[in-house]
């Protein structure tokens, strides 16, 4: 623990218990140095993030809206990446993006929606309420580049 403690401080993680990683693990501000086990945690991506690339991704005529189609053409895509995205759909008993999209925009009918990009944010800003970041399960390791070092 003194080492990872030192190299939290290092790379400015002093005020955590252990490291934070993203879902790859690789250590948060870090090039080239990965941890996992008792030693790092791992941060889930915000939806919230990237919710600007997940539109311009998803809007596939450019016209600055999304259909549900569009919506559900990258819905499982999202599913992978976000999977706060589905637990905050079954915590919230929607039964699919037409639900979704209503939170967003109010009532609608189903195929005729069309979002913009302050609409689709404003159906998915509370998604993120869903995460949560794993916690540390195994003896610990760090490894920069090819040099390694177990830490227990």
């Amino acid at each position: 623990r003194p080492f990872v403690v030192d190299f939290m401080k290092q790379i400015g993680q002093a005020n955590r218990r252990v490291l934070a990683t993203d879902e790859w693990l690789r250590v948060r501000e870090c090039d080239d140095v990965y941890a996992v086990g008792d030693c790092a945690t791992i941060n889930q991506r915000r939806v919230m993030e990237d919710i600007s690339e997940i539109f311009r991704v998803a809007d596939k005529d450019k016209s600055g809206t999304l259909t549900v189609k569009e919506i559900q053409d990258i819905l499982e895509d999202i599913y992978v990446r976000y999977p706060q995205v589905k637990l905050y759909m079954k915590s919230k008993q929607l039964n699919g993006i037409a639900d979704l999209i209503r939170t967003g925009k109010g009532d609608t009918e189903k195929e005729s929606v069309e979002l913009s990009i302050e609409e689709f944010k404003k159906a998915l800003s509370l998604v993120d309420s869903q995460v949560k970041n794993l916690p540390a399960t195994a003896q610990g390791c760090c490894t920069a580049r090819t040099v390694s070092c177990d830490v227990l």
